[in-house]
């Protein structure tokens, strides 16, 4: 899941041109840990992945969806 949550965070917030950075301003997180949440180095919490998808605009649980074609992201 940390994998799928990492590549679709990605996705995501390439697909709406936002930085990093405006993604920590919209959350109160530090861009490390952004950073290392996208490259699915560290674990993410249930709390800070709904500030990342409320950030993004989107319900949370479109951020544990595989990105492409049901291949697991």
């Amino acid at each position: 899941m940390r994998q799928i949550f990492a590549r679709r965070l990605r996705a995501e917030r390439d697909a709406r041109a936002i930085t990093q950075k405006q993604i920590c301003e919209r959350t109160g997180l530090g861009q490390p840990f952004i950073s290392n949440v996208e490259r699915g180095k560290i674990t993410i919490s249930l709390d800070n992945a709904g500030k990342v998808a409320a950030a993004l605009g989107l319900p949370l649980h479109k951020l544990l969806e595989p990105c492409g074609h049901g291949r697991g992201g």
